[in-house]
């Protein structure tokens, strides 16, 4: 449970998010390094650490430090065949087209392009306008 804590946390600093994981201000990280009250249960994982909170805090921080190596996105899953492609399709991130990509498959030529990027309200644009509010499904 510990590494796993370790893992999700240090996850923005592999994702070049952040430097450090205490700089990732979206992360849980800051109620356990600051033992600050919050709808977060941190007393388990803390009482793992110590049974004092204050000497359970510093080893949670030294904890923090250590890298972790583990790549449990490599892990064997347990559950059924449904909850297996769930796990699966997950991972598949599915990359949604830019707005330029958009538009130049619509047929819009880079003058068009500018126009639009940049406000102009001429009713020849109305249709790209519609597709930039309203995209189409992919």
């Amino acid at each position: 449970m510990l590494k796993l804590i370790r893992y999700i946390h240090q996850n923005p600093v592999r994702a070049g998010m952040a430097s450090k994981v205490e700089n990732y201000k979206w992360s849980s990280d800051i109620y356990y390094r600051k033992n600050i009250k919050s709808f977060i249960n941190k007393e388990v994982i803390l009482k793992m650490l110590d049974i004092c909170t204050t000497a359970a805090t510093e080893k949670y921080k030294e904890f923090m430090e250590e890298k972790e190596d583990t790549d449990y996105s490599k892990l064997n899953a347990i559950g059924d065949e449904a909850y297996r492609i769930l796990c699966e399709s997950k991972k598949e991130v599915k990359q949604r087209k830019r707005l330029d990509e958009i538009l130049f498959d619509m047929g819009m030529d880079l003058t068009e392009y500018n126009q639009i990027k940049a406000g102009s309200r001429k009713r020849i644009l109305t249709k790209y306008n519609e597709a930039k509010i309203c995209p189409p499904l992919l």
